[in-house]
């Protein structure tokens, strides 16, 4: 089929909205008849951000695959985040169905549950229709988890899609929905997002977000002199940054990632694996404080430092090469710059005799302090004891072979004994209590035994039981239903069936609504549920 050139594709319109004007405005034809024409099938699924089909599309609109899959799906949205490095979700959503579509982007494995429909902004298509005699969906605008129209400052409004929504039928935005004033922070995300969208429309490549995003972090003290992540810090910041954000809302962000629990996985270098691109819209709009450009330009940073090792190493050999020659400490310490207790411990361990500050102790006294090291005592208490200096006690315990592991080990020794006696203390204050209480209530103590001796914590801990899953929380989700209710458009005219698909409401709208006496009530209200007569 092609279509006349006068029914032409707007720059930034979904391809479901382009081919419900054509039904609207072309041929007096049928639905299942337009489909017919342009895809060759009666029934088709057209999918909000990732249809399929655009080969035979783009053949009727006149214009190139490239062009439809860059600027009218969010093909290189999901691109630019590393969802497509084989290309398969570019070859299923050229030729495929939205079933393979939809699963090469990897949507069903990340376990979110984002609105399945079409969003767009009352402003914009009254604009639309001021303009050009019709409203359409535009694509930006279709991004998940974005709530808010940028550019106008409102709430988006949603059109339920799937098995019992418009993405077998072709429907155009109404122009006629109130509108409602989003908050500050939905507007700048969303214009964060829009922004991103921009960014991914000119990127040839996929961006390495993962080098990206740790060298912002360094330059923001969030990664250790060792390379290793502050994790804490980081979420008590992002918490703040989010606090007052409503997450669970029905166009918006789920409530499975208030928690921010996937940012961990995200930046481990092993296991920085390609995710949902809103996990990364919700991390990177507090990183970067809405600065989308980061993403365009490399930051520059300074190279990450190599470890030491072996440089230490040859300075090491090269010391004590210097005093098997018969150096004195003045002259090593200018040639080499190490300090003079670096030299002497060198010397010693190596059982090269030397003439310094040290030896004015006897022998003896240096046996002692051995001997006490050796009993696990602490270096000030031994300094006080036998009346030296807490730096010769030091440079003693240092410089003799197999001492520091010993003292490490005693240690450990103390601290298991330490936590066995506050295991078992508990067992018998608390015999009814299970693993996981042990676990929460003495996290210390049951981690040492758990990484120093994993048997004895076994001997210790309550025989395992079977897990149980938590009770559902019923007022929460009750909570949670009456404003998802609330905030869909056009309510009165769904069915039940479909509201809880658009909800979420896993069918508890028919099975288990006397556990919800707010939403049944408020379903009472909308005549979606009657009274039973008594």
């Amino acid at each position: 089929m092609k279509v006349p050139v006068r029914h032409k594709i707007q720059s930034d319109e979904t391809l479901l909205s382009w081919v419900a004007r054509l039904s609207r405005t072309g041929a007096p034809l049928r639905e299942n008849d337009i489909i017919n024409d342009l895809l060759g099938r009666r029934r088709a699924r057209l999918h909000p951000y990732l249809p399929s089909y655009i080969s035979k599309l783009a053949s009727a609109i006149h214009i190139s695959e490239w062009e439809l899959l860059n600027n009218h799906t969010l093909y290189q949205f999901f691109r630019f985040f590393g969802l497509d490095t084989l290309g398969t979700l570019r070859d299923s959503m050229l030729s495929g169905d939205a079933t393979n579509t939809v699963i090469f982007a990897g949507l069903p494995h990340t376990k979110i549950s984002f609105f399945d429909g079409h969003k767009y902004c009352p402003i914009c298509v009254r604009l639309g229709r001021y303009e050009y005699g019709f409203g359409y969906f535009k694509i930006h605008h279709q991004i998940p988890g974005v709530e808010a129209c940028s550019e106008h400052g409102c709430e988006l409004v949603g059109l339920m899609g799937g098995n019992l929504g418009y993405d077998r039928h072709l429907v155009l935005p109404s122009c006629n929905d109130r509108m409602i004033l989003a908050t500050t922070k939905q507007i700048e995300f969303a214009d964060f997002a829009n922004k991103i969208w921009q960014i991914t429309q000119h990127a040839e490549e996929p961006v390495d977000y993962h080098w990206v995003y740790r060298s912002v972090l360094s330059s923001r003290g969030f990664i250790t002199q060792e390379h290793h992540l502050r994790l804490a810090p980081m979420l008590q910041e992002m918490n703040a940054y989010y606090e007052g954000y409503s997450f669970g809302r029905t166009l918006g962000l789920p409530i499975s990632l208030q928690s921010f629990e996937f940012i961990g996985p995200l930046l481990r270098n092993k296991t920085h694996y390609p995710c949902h691109p809103t996990k990364h819209l919700l991390f990177a709009f507090w990183l970067f404080d809405g600065d989308a450009s980061l993403y365009a330009s490399k930051p520059s940073v300074e190279p990450l430092e190599e470890p030491q090792i072996k440089t230490n190493l040859e300075q090491t050999a090269h010391v004590l090469s210097l005093l098997k020659e018969g150096m004195s400490m003045n002259q090593i310490e200018t040639v080499t710059g190490k300090s003079r207790s670096y030299i002497r411990r060198v010397a010693e361990l190596n059982h090269i005799p030397h003439q310094s500050h040290a030896t004015k102790y006897p022998q003896g006294l240096r046996q002692l302090v051995v001997l006490r090291a050796k009993l696990g005592q602490h270096r000030q208490k031994i300094a006080d004891l036998l009346g030296v200096g807490l730096g010769y006690v030091e440079q003693i315990i240092s410089s003799t072979k197999g001492l520091v592991p010993w003292r490490k080990a005693l240690r450990v020794e103390e601290r298991v004994y330490l936590a066995t006696e506050v295991l078992k203390r508990t067992r018998e204050q608390h015999p009814d209590w299970l693993r996981k209480d042990i676990k929460a209530a003495y996290s210390v103590e049951f981690f040492c035994l758990y990484h120093h001796d994993r048997a004895l914590l076994e001997l210790l801990l309550p025989p395992k039981t079977k897990p149980v899953p938590p009770g559902k929380d019923w007022g929460k989700e009750d909570a949670r239903l009456v404003s998802s209710i609330q905030a869909l458009a056009q309510v009165e005219t769904l069915s039940l069936s479909q509201i809880d698909h658009a909800i979420t409401g896993h069918g508890l709208l028919r099975k288990s609504i006397d556990k919800l006496p707010m939403t049944r009530n408020l379903l009472i209200k909308l005549g979606k549920f009657k009274l039973k007569a008594e």
